[in-house]
């Protein structure tokens, strides 16, 4: 997946091809997961453990691929449209951290940034400053 730009396109191909999935066979790359302006993927596919098993990644890049473990149209599937309202900040910051911490050196910078843009989004602004300066300390210390 490549064109998950968007909560709604992400839903689009969702509705458009998520029938299509096998359990224990599909696999689906996410091109753009550890990239910051995306935040939405690592969220979703984090957030359901019981849905989406991680089986690939780069050690240092953006890509990351999930094996479905249900069916995403079935009672344990997607229940909801997902959208920023459906994910607020305490669910970023309640499975972002758990992400970043498992990840190569690398790429916990950009999840960060991730969970920063989140945090600017939802506009929780006593956590804004802390989750900023997390962000520098790291670009600083990968220089």
């Amino acid at each position: 997946m490549d064109a998950a730009k968007s909560w709604e396109l992400t839903n689009s191909i969702f509705r458009g091809f998520g029938h299509c999935l096998v359990p224990g066979r599909s696999r689906v790359i996410l091109q753009d997961f550890r990239f910051h302006l995306t935040h939405w993927l690592p969220v979703i596919f984090d957030s359901r453990p019981d849905l989406w098993q991680e089986v690939e990644s780069v050690d240092e890049g953006h890509t990351v691929t999930f094996l479905l473990l249900k069916p995403l149209d079935g009672p344990a599937g997607i229940q909801m449209e997902y959208s920023e309202k459906a994910f607020p900040f305490e669910s970023a910051k309640h499975v972002l951290p758990h992400r970043i911490a498992c990840e190569h050196y690398h790429n916990r910078n950009s999840l960060q940034r991730t969970l920063y843009r989140k945090c600017l989004i939802d506009d929780p602004p006593e956590e804004a400053a802390e989750l900023r300066d997390k962000v520098i300390t790291r670009n600083h210390h990968q220089m």
